[in-house]
């Protein structure tokens, strides 16, 4: 005992050393001893989640591999934490309010009872792992078929180690025995033939790791007390059967552990979720499908099998001078993220080369060939910008499937002199069709959910890269370093006054809060002339990966099934095109409808920020208001709840209606309803709408209210603060 605690605190003086390198920074690793004398290094994120967890009094067990209970708690390891059934709700909200995040995977259903969580300590630059079980649910590699009904048996007499509590040695004891012995049953070796066979002939470290486990147990006390806690279980084994069964399990061969296993699953047939038939199938299956993806994405044909985070994929790029720590920071965080996470790292300034930027960069060497340098240098931009746009679709196909993108530089217009468009003087009609391609090539670019931008002293940048030209670096920094960065979805740093772990432990806080929260949902709502679109148009700018309508051309069935239960409700629309407006308003609230209850509309689908201006909110008010709907009907409640279940929020603007009046009076003709009236028909048509307001927020369980009084910037800074997105500020 003494030489393993020694050993233990070597290697936590030697962890205390690392977390202090690279984060030099009050916030360390905590440290916690047991009563054995063993040293505990705790990551903050970690303690602070067992601390809730005891304050909240939800009971939990670390129920596995407690001989490496020290990884886990320094986030080197995954952390299983197990809690009682009834306490599941309450722990996953706990876990969701200190800013874990769920993720998920097609592999989840190989394993019922148990949730994945992810949370990113900064300070510590590692992504945490959280397994969440609610029931000792067993089994093959593939597929866990056993769910044994021990949770409360398994959490009774649990004891404290340190930070955290530990099951007793010898419960423990019993359900490593039955692990280990399914581990290696006949069902998952014929399902993983012939590769767990062969790997079995040069690797041993799995049966090294076992008999480990068994040993930690053994000098843990857990023969001690093992055959009261076998009785108390209620499994059907003697306590002699059980001890020959746990000697084969630390030191049998293959017959003897194919044996012990068709034994263990006899005894254990009751608690059996599917027969081992399916069981086999089950393995089968998903053996060699994760073999086809595995081998597609050497080719880069499917993504990786890792968790996805269930808010949806994000981007996140990454923009500076030269010597300003992109290509650090990105590389660390996609290392950090990548461990657990689906991550794709890519380069928007250097792009690989794509079919179409092929050909043109083929033609650009011709045209130097024949002395046209001047055009071969536009159609060598021009396949720039296809490359780019190459990355940039890449990007957004791997966003929609749930990936962390990490974008290394992208276009804006604020920046000229890296990555945007290089045609100019284009005097020729070749040319300027060249440029003109070139430039919606670049509008395109993906949006960044976060882009964070690096700023360095041209100077600094010089010094810190005397081996480039001074010219070109002065320009490309000097860029970035004048331009006013200030949007909601950027963190801005100076990477010259900030040290390069102070700037990484930003860099990932915000890129995690980014990961962390919810796609907005959001409706604008006010009178006209209260400044519905400005302020979206303000909101869109803040937010950059943002749609200020819903997805109706993508869907035409909902479009069509929305016209049929528009003329149900509200007939055919007679008059003029007021009437038909009024219609088609009303056709795309039922579609909206249709895509919430097929899940084709959701908190996270499709992955950007919903930012509406007249969405089914205000149809709801215009159908209330020309009477095609009326305030008793179910649609109206439907509508409210339907919207609200996306975690959408309304903000209505507010103003008084002589500033209203005057605003509609100044502003250029747009064809808009309200326009053109006098002022007691101005006054009628506020009065009607305001009710129709009134009547739909009343019902609602959350609405904000904006003062549209003062100026535009007031307003959208009134609004990014309802909405808890005030601030770009690390």
């Amino acid at each position: 005992m003494l030489t393993s605690a020694i050993a233990i605190q070597l290697h936590a003086t030697r962890y205390v050393c690392f977390a202090a390198k690279q984060c030099r920074r009050p916030c360390k690793p905590k440290t916690e001893r047991m009563d054995s004398g063993a040293v505990h290094i705790v990551l903050p994120q970690i303690s602070r989640l067992l601390n809730a967890l005891d304050a909240a009094d939800i009971r939990y067990v670390h129920w596995k591999s407690n001989n490496n209970i020290d990884r886990a708690l320094s986030g080197r390891d995954d952390l299983d934490l197990l809690v009682r059934p009834t306490d599941q709700t309450k722990a996953k909200a706990l876990i969701s309010e200190l800013g874990y995040v769920q993720g998920i995977s097609e592999k989840d259903g190989w394993q019922r009872n148990m949730l994945h969580y992810f949370t990113m300590d900064a300070e510590a630059g590692q992504l945490i792992h959280l397994h969440l079980h609610s029931g000792l649910t067993l089994g093959y590699d593939y597929h866990k078929n056993y769910t044994l009904p021990l949770v409360h048996w398994y959490l009774e007499g649990r004891r404290r180690a340190g930070p955290i509590w530990l099951p007793r040695p010898e419960r423990e004891f019993v359900i490593f025995v039955i692990r280990v012995l399914l581990k290696y049953a006949a069902t998952g070796a014929v399902a993983e033939f012939p590769v767990r066979q062969l790997r079995a002939l040069y690797r041993s470290e799995t049966r090294a790791g076992v008999a480990r486990e068994f040993d930690w147990l053994k000098r843990q006390g857990a023969l001690e007390s093992l055959d009261e806690s076998l009785a108390s279980s209620g499994l059907p084994f003697s306590p002699a059967g059980f001890r020959k069964l746990a000697e084969v399990a630390e030191q049998g061969g293959g017959a003897q552990l194919r044996l012990a296993a068709r034994e263990i699953k006899q005894a254990l047939a009751a608690v059996r979720d599917a027969s081992e038939w399916r069981s086999l199938l089950a393995c089968f299956w998903r053996v060699n499908r994760s073999r086809f993806e595995r081998l597609l994405g050497g080719f880069a044909v499917v993504s990786s099998g890792r968790k996805k985070a269930v808010q949806g994929g994000r981007v996140i790029a990454f923009l500076g001078g030269d010597g300003a720590g992109k290509s650090t920071n990105s590389a660390s965080l996609t290392r950090a993220l990548g461990r657990h996470l689906a991550v794709e790292s890519l380069h928007f300034g250097r792009p690989g080369r794509s079919l179409l930027g092929l050909c043109l960069a083929a033609w650009s060497k011709l045209l130097r060939a024949a002395g046209q340098s001047v055009l071969a240098e536009d159609f060598r931009s021009l396949a720039l910008a296809h490359d780019r746009r190459s990355v940039s679709r890449r990007a957004e196909r791997a966003r929609a499937a749930g990936s962390i993108v990490i974008l290394d530089r992208l276009h804006r217009l604020e920046i000229t002199k890296m990555d945007g468009p290089r045609i100019e003087d284009a005097h020729t009609p070749l040319r300027r069709w060249l440029a003109a391609r070139e430039q919606r090539l670049y509008r395109k670019t993906v949006s960044a959910d976060l882009l964070v931008v690096l700023r360095l002293d041209p100077e600094v940048a010089c010094r810190r890269r005397p081996d480039d030209d001074r010219a070109t670096l002065m320009a490309r920094s000097g860029e970035v370093w004048r331009a006013e960065w200030s949007a909601a979805n950027m963190l801005v740093l100076d990477t010259g006054e900030l040290r390069p772990e102070v700037v990484q432990a930003r860099v990932f806080r915000r890129a995690w809060e980014e990961i962390a929260r919810p796609f907005l949902r959001v409706e604008v709502l006010g009178l006209t002339g209260a400044g519905k679109s400005t302020l979206t148009r303000g909101l869109v700018r803040e937010f950059g990966n943002a749609a200020t309508g819903l997805p109706y051309r993508r869907h035409p069935v909902a479009a069509a099934r929305g016209i049929a239960r528009a003329l149900a409700e509200g007939g055919w629309p007679h008059g003029g095109n007021e009437r038909w407006q009024v219609f088609r308003n009303h056709a795309q609230l039922h579609a909206f409808l249709d895509l919430v209850r097929r899940g084709k509309l959701t908190a996270n689908r499709p992955v950007t920020h919903l930012l509406l201006d007249q969405g089914p909110l205000f149809q709801v008010a215009m159908c209330l208001k020309e009477g095609r709907l009326k305030p008793e009907l179910e649609t109206v409640q439907r509508t409210i709840s339907a919207f609200e279940s996306l975690g959408g929020r309304a903000l209505f603007l507010a103003a008084p209606d002589e500033l209203l009046r005057d605003r509609v009076a100044r502003r250029p003709a747009q064809c808009s309803r309200g326009e053109g009236l006098s002022d007691e028909a101005f006054d009628i048509f506020l009065e009607s709408y305001a009710a129709s307001f009134a009547a739909l927020l009343n019902r609602m369980s959350n609405p904000a209210e904006l003062s549209s009084k003062n100026s535009a910037e007031a307003t959208l800074q009134e609004a990014l603060i309802r909405l808890n997105r005030a601030g770009s500020a690390p």
